[in-house]
């Protein structure tokens, strides 16, 4: 039952994540450049696709070729390496 409901939750957030990437790159054109704070990609959700990345991913599926500064402000930079690991390797 827990489990079940674990994975109801999972499926849930990523067709939010996916519905929210998909409002937010109708926002964006090509050439537009992104900034995000901290890591709001797949390794923060539960999976495929994040929030602010999402918009991101949803773009780049769309054929839109966009930029992304990735900003930090903690010790170690971790949300900014994060971000850039999850960009690397966009499919």
């Amino acid at each position: 039952m827990v489990i079940e409901e674990a994975l109801k939750i999972a499926e849930e957030d990523v067709k939010i994540n996916k519905a929210m990437g998909i409002h937010g790159s109708a926002l964006l054109k090509s050439g537009d450049i992104i900034a995000t704070i901290c890591n709001a990609g797949r390794l923060a959700t539960s999976g495929e696709y994040g929030t602010a990345l999402g918009v991101v991913k949803v773009a780049h599926e769309q054929g839109k070729k966009v930029s992304v500064i990735a900003l930090e402000t903690r010790p170690a930079l971790q949300g900014a390496r994060l971000t850039a690991f999850e960009l690397k390797r966009m499919d």
